[in-house]
């Protein structure tokens, strides 16, 4: 059986029942797993269809695998994920839907910003987009992100509030993995035909918006994009292979159609 090799972060992996995630259980540090993996004779073996990523840190080893099918996203410390603002925070926090689902939101603190203060910080409203990263996991009711970026405000993930005529969309979260693995690149495709800018987030939402300056056909050219993202899903979940040629042929469809 071929195996994901252990890297300090790994990218998503295709995997499949019976594949294993790790040669060999770490025999000292931490070791966290999702529910679809368990062990067999000492390596850590994966349990379901869907993509799996690996990330080690001072000791611990984090294996996270996604279901090709679930659409409820869990999260796990240092995942880069969309959110929709869902009650405007005053003082403390805003509450975001990330896609857990049961009504679970992620918290996010009003100053959790760049270089935010009281007097300066960004002015968040239901239903504003946000990018972050889960900084704290206390238990399943109390989940953390921020929108702090690595190298501040100037550079870094990106994170922060997306704004610009951008729409948000919404997919499985094993999907959103195979569209950050490069795997084939879907996006690279579609932006030599069509100049856009992509936020994709491990929870499974992706935020896209046309590179075009006239209002109207850059509306226009999101909505096609966006629908044929997600559209291109069903090649990926089918299992039926995706090359340039179907990624084209969705595209078409798609221009087609409006």
């Amino acid at each position: 059986m071929e195996s994901i090799a252990c890297a300090p972060t790994s990218r998503p992996g295709f995997v499949t029942p019976g594949q294993r995630l790790l040669d060999e259980i770490p025999k000292t540090g931490i070791l966290h797993v999702s529910s679809s993996s368990h062990v067999v004779d000492s390596s850590l073996v994966a349990t379901t269809t869907g993509f799996a990523v690996i990330k080690e840190s001072d000791g611990v080893t984090q294996v996270t695998t996604t279901n090709l099918t679930s659409r409820t996203y869990r999260p796990a410390k240092l995942d880069a994920v969309i959110g929709v603002v869902t009650k405007q925070g005053k003082t403390d926090y805003h509450e975001i839907d990330v896609g857990r689902g049961s009504n679970r939101v992620v918290l996010l603190p009003v100053l959790g910003f760049d270089n935010a203060t009281k007097r300066n910080r960004p002015m968040l409203k239901e239903g504003d987009v946000v990018y972050g990263k889960i900084v704290e996991y206390f238990d399943e009711d109390r989940v953390v992100m921020d929108c702090v970026n690595t190298s501040g405000a100037s550079g870094g993930e990106g994170f922060g509030p997306l704004h610009g005529g951008g729409l948000l969309y919404r997919v499985t979260p094993a999907y959103a993995r195979y569209l950050l693995s490069g795997k084939m690149d879907v996006l690279n495709v579609l932006g030599a035909k069509v100049p856009f800018e992509i936020v994709v987030g491990v929870n499974g939402m992706f935020w896209v918006a046309s590179q075009e300056k006239e209002r109207e056909r850059a509306f226009l050219e999101t909505c096609i994009l966006g629908s044929a993202i997600q559209k291109m899903e069903r090649l990926v979940a089918g299992q039926q292979g995706v090359d340039e040629k179907r990624i084209l042929e969705v595209l078409k469809k798609e221009m087609a159609a409006r």
